[in-house]
């Protein structure tokens, strides 16, 4: 029996979650989203358009029971960034068997970083790049890099793009490039390999990387090969300012994130 802790229930959540409820090992999920259901979501989500202005979480808890009735399922509309809720995120962090982040936020995904790590437990994180050409699946095991320092590899090491690459989640912007969403076939692509890979950590299988790349398109100077996967295993950075080398450090039980970094920066500055 496992439990399985899931933010965002986004189009690209519901790909992952579709798979991962489905595997019998699975008794309990529990998910969160703040998010109502609105007009874009749409074309590329599981819920008909009769169902725009309810909460994700509510219409995914209702898919899920419809599926699995006997499942035990938690759905609550919290924001990972709402510190009233922290201490109800702890607990649930710390009584999970495996994290499933599915949020596009950058300070989201620090977060649910922070939570995953100092409860000692495994997460995966999925992303769709600019508009569907790629996406990655990034593993967190407890000691492994932090989204951190993953963040910090791939400026450093993996160049994607020459120029700036713009927000394609936020459809209001006044950009012309950024209202070009993911297609839905990109979002299952990348949702499928996700919950694959977060399959495989729950029945303890390892898996040979850390960070995996899938190419959808042949963008010039970026991807010249389609559906060629790349691996990467990033270590934890020494000099990271979250993990500091190690899965969560003894003080960080108590702490919030912001917390932990003001540490984290005093330390810093005393050593230097």
């Amino acid at each position: 029996m496992a439990t399985i802790f899931i933010a965002g229930v986004g189009s690209g959540g519901m790909s992952v979650l579709d798979l991962v409820a489905r595997d019998p090992l699975v008794t309990e999920i529990i998910l969160i989203d703040p998010d109502f259901y609105a007009p874009h979501n749409v074309q590329r989500h599981y819920f008909p358009p009769v169902d725009v202005g309810m909460l994700k979480v509510e219409l995914a808890r209702r898919w899920l029971q419809a599926m699995r009735p006997e499942l035990s399922i938690i759905a609550e509309p919290i924001d990972l960034l709402d510190s009233n809720h922290h201490d109800w995120l702890a607990d649930v962090s710390n009584r999970c068997d495996l994290g499933i982040c599915a949020v596009d936020r950058e300070p989201a995904k620090f977060q649910f970083d922070f939570l995953m790590r100092t409860a000692h437990k495994p997460w995966t994180l999925g992303e769709v790049l600019a508009g569907g050409i790629a996406g990655w699946v990034h593993l967190f095991l407890p000691g492994s890099a932090c989204y951190g320092c993953v963040c910090s590899y791939l400026k450093r090491e993996i160049e994607l793009v020459q120029e700036p690459v713009p927000n394609y989640s936020q459809q209001e912007s006044t950009l012309p490039a950024t209202s070009i969403p993911a297609s839905r076939a990109a979002i299952s692509t990348m949702g499928s390999l996700h919950a694959h890979s977060s399959l495989q950590l729950l029945h303890h299988q390892e898996l040979p990387f850390s960070s995996l790349l899938f190419p959808l398109q042949v963008v010039p100077e970026i991807f010249t090969i389609p559906y060629q996967a790349l691996s990467y295993q990033f270590s934890p950075l020494p000099e990271c300012l979250f993990c500091s080398g190690s899965s969560a450090a003894p003080d960080a039980e108590n702490q919030t994130m912001d917390q932990l970094l003001t540490s984290r920066l005093q330390q810093l500055g005393e050593n230097g």
